[in-house]
């Protein structure tokens, strides 16, 4: 009589196919880590200072990789060694262990540490200028050492708001007047150099050491480029000069 081989039984298609589900699953979440990001579309943000979000495979990767060594995001902290943080900057689809403070000016970053200057505006997600160095306005410049600086014709200008210094806006300046010339300008009772006009704002004078409308007052003299203030007349004295009043009769 002929034998026949047992044949294993064949499993169910489905079955089959649940199981592959199920190892992919294991494979994604990075042996043992988060799957959060296994679950991220390319697309999706990740967390802060990781870089453009990937859909990552850990597999077998270590805790606290060496500089420019491949890392898991998932593993936050613990990606990379001391003084180090794990992203995917610039494009990358792998992620990779970065020197902290190594992020030029203007380049991706997600934290203050990333970047050279120490500073990374969160709102662009690049990093701020270092004082002296070229910038971009919607980025800004850092403050370093307790300087502060603001971004002027494409350059990271140091300030202190004072007038005379350099600023972008009215909020640069201590006085909040800035000049069409990124000059702050002082308002009115601001000190000023006396006779220094272009230090003062729009419709002030330096009289006195002090900011103050240009226009005189009544009793003031007046004439050529000085003129009286609104309800005021400059009124001609015979050989006394010209004052302002109410009225000249």
């Amino acid at each position: 009589m002929k034998s026949f081989e047992r044949l294993p039984a064949r499993r169910p298609l489905a079955f089959s196919f649940f199981f592959a589900l199920a190892g992919l699953g294991a494979c994604t979440a990075g042996g043992g880590g988060s799957d959060a990001l296994g679950d991220a579309g390319a697309d999706e943000p990740s967390a802060a200072g990781n870089g453009g979000a990937v859909a990552q495979d850990c597999g077998d990767l270590p805790s606290s990789q060496a500089v420019s060594q491949p890392c898991c995001l998932a593993r936050g902290i613990d990606a990379c060694g001391a003084n180090l943080f794990c992203a995917a900057f610039d494009g990358r689809t792998q992620p990779t262990c970065y020197l902290e403070r190594s992020r030029l000016d203007m380049t991706e970053c997600g934290e203050d540490r990333q970047c050279v200057s120490g500073a990374c505006n969160d709102a662009v997600g690049q990093c701020q200028s270092m004082p002296g160095t070229t910038c971009d306005a919607k980025v800004g410049c850092a403050t370093v050492d307790g300087a502060r600086a603001v971004c002027v014709e494409e350059r990271c200008r140091t300030t202190d708001g004072e007038i005379g210094d350099p600023c972008a806006r009215d909020s640069d300046c201590t006085n909040g007047t800035c000049s069409a010339d990124h000059r702050c300008l002082g308002k009115e009772g601001a000190a000023c150099n006396d006779h220094r006009s272009d230090q003062c704002g729009e419709g002030l004078c330096c009289k006195g050491n002090k900011c103050a409308d240009c226009r005189q007052g009544e009793g003031e003299s007046c004439g050529g480029f000085l003129e009286c203030r609104p309800g005021l007349r400059c009124c001609r004295f015979t050989g006394s000069g010209s004052y302002c009043y109410p009225s000249c009769s």
